[in-house]
């Protein structure tokens, strides 16, 4: 599925960490909005890990799309589209 994660985080170091954890799944699209695919699996690893770094004060969201929503993104500037990529093992 795909994922939005947005945050407001005041910390310098916590939202350093933060950053770079979410660079490991998802593209940065602006300073504090993430972009990809996960599985349920993988998300339950990032929610586990951001609930474990935030503060009281800290707000961090997650947004799920369906596939009809992803397609309803409208763009506008020098952003790209963060497409889901197909693998395949042989």
């Amino acid at each position: 599925m795909k994922i939005i994660v947005c945050y407001d985080i005041s910390d310098t170091n916590i939202r350093t960490k933060v950053s770079d954890f979410l660079c490991n799944y998802f593209y940065r699209v602006q300073k504090s909005v993430f972009e990809g695919f996960a599985t349920n699996k993988e998300l339950d690893k990032v929610i586990a890990y951001l609930e474990e770094h935030i503060k009281n004060a800290d707000t961090i969201r997650i947004y799920k799309l369906c596939n009809k929503c992803d397609q309803q993104i409208e763009l506008i500037g020098s952003s790209e589209q963060i497409v889901e990529k197909n693998f395949i093992i042989i």
